[in-house]
């Protein structure tokens, strides 16, 4: 070794900073527990900077690296509640949105300005039924289980020939 042990002790007692690359991820961690403690989640937009530090760049940093990031630092980071993969989370956050819609309404028509609670619900059913080609299987499955209509034309046509079949009927 260079340093006497006494040395590095010295050093060390300074704050000394052996790997800068450990601090940072020690910095960035703490910067993000701090973001997440007064936002109540630790979805850091991409430009976002606390006062110099740039939280968004080091999360996606963390993103991109996830299969090189020691197990200990991601633990560390699952248990801040962090998301790896973002469009899943979105899916899932609309999905959960159309779940909701669909237990209040009793279908899952969603008019395509509706919004909820800040969350555009309409503009994601339109993008889940012209994204259908390149829908994984379980989220086609999923949509199709709580009854997602993928043609509102052929559907809105169908309910309304029901209902001259009904009236026929009757009259």
């Amino acid at each position: 070794e260079l340093l006497a042990p006494e040395a590095k002790q010295r050093l060390s007692s300074l704050g000394f900073v052996w790997s800068v690359r450990e601090d940072m991820w020690d910095i960035g961690f703490a910067v993000l527990t701090n973001f997440t403690e007064k936002n109540g989640h630790c979805n850091v937009p991409d430009e976002h900077q606390e006062g110099n530090f740039h939280l968004g760049n080091w999360v996606s940093k963390q993103r991109q690296n996830r299969s090189m990031i020691e197990r200990d630092r991601k633990i560390k980071l699952e248990g801040l509640g962090f998301v790896w993969d973002v469009r899943a989370a979105k899916w899932d956050e609309g999905f959960d949105y159309l779940n909701r819609f669909r237990e209040q309404e009793g279908h899952c028509l969603v008019p395509a300005r509706y919004i909820n609670e800040g969350f555009k619900l309409g503009v994601w059913v339109s993008q889940q039924r012209h994204e259908f080609e390149k829908m994984s299987p379980n989220r086609i499955k999923k949509l199709n289980d709580i009854g997602f209509v993928w043609d509102v034309h052929s559907h809105l046509w169908e309910t309304g020939f029901a209902a001259l079949l009904s009236f026929k009927k009757r009259e």
